[in-house]
């Protein structure tokens, strides 16, 4: 679970007026990536999965960036499913040529700088470079 920081801002009036108000507002915090993907090496033709969660507030947009581009839902191979403070990025019928590459997670919320993972996923025929 994870929780915002807040403010609180109280003010009371003397003895004669015993009014109290209270303001409680959200702090504005930069994203962070608290689970990074992992660098993966599956066959040709595989599928894999990568993780990405954030934190900050307000609650940051993640998202995959393939070649500096972002990777839009639901692509013909790869499948982004967006789950409470994260993404999870799948790729299916991994190809060397296409996917052999450096990715990218990015969490932004508009505070600061948006939070970056880096992360690479290599692709090897049948036989070859098996773990």
């Amino acid at each position: 679970m994870v929780y915002a920081p807040w403010v609180c801002m109280c003010a009371a009036t003397d003895n004669f007026d015993p009014e109290l108000t209270v303001s409680v507002f959200p702090v504005p915090d930069p994203p962070q990536i608290t689970l990074a993907p992992q660098n993966h090496k599956v066959v040709k033709n595989g599928i894999v999965s990568f993780f990405c969660k954030a934190y900050g507030n307000p609650v940051p947009d993640v998202y995959w960036k393939k070649n500096g581009k972002r990777i839009r839902e639901n692509r013909r191979r790869y499948r982004v499913v967006e789950m409470p403070y994260g993404s999870v990025l799948r790729m299916e019928y991994v190809q060397a040529r296409k996917d052999n590459r450096k990715f990218v997670c990015v969490a932004d919320n508009g505070i600061g700088e948006p939070a970056i993972a880096r992360f690479t996923l290599q692709v090897y025929t049948s036989g070859v470079g098996k773990l």
